[in-house]
């Protein structure tokens, strides 16, 4: 995989353990399977691979600080992608 720098925005709803929302990059795509525990955030947000068209499952994992997260891409193939942000207005 080759390195670099993308910019996506993530919009998250917590509903006691659950989270729902969307992940907005090249493409928008829904939250699934969304769970809180802890200060620890989880979901899979199903993209396309732009180089085969292919639907590709991306599992996010991160721990929430004030307004700040940071945590792992899990994605197929075993790699995982460090990401970090903050919150919009924080």
């Amino acid at each position: 995989m080759g390195g670099g720098h993308s910019t996506v925005s993530v919009t998250l709803e917590q509903d006691a353990c659950s989270v729902a929302g969307s992940v907005v990059g090249r493409t928008t795509t829904e939250v699934e399977d969304g769970a809180v525990e802890g200060s620890e955030v989880s979901f899979v947000a199903v993209g396309e691979n732009g180089a085969t068209g292919e639907s590709v499952a991306v599992r996010w994992v991160g721990t929430v600080e004030g307004d700040e997260i940071s945590g792992l891409l899990h994605v197929p193939g075993g790699y995982e992608i460090p990401f970090s942000g903050s919150r919009a207005g924080g």
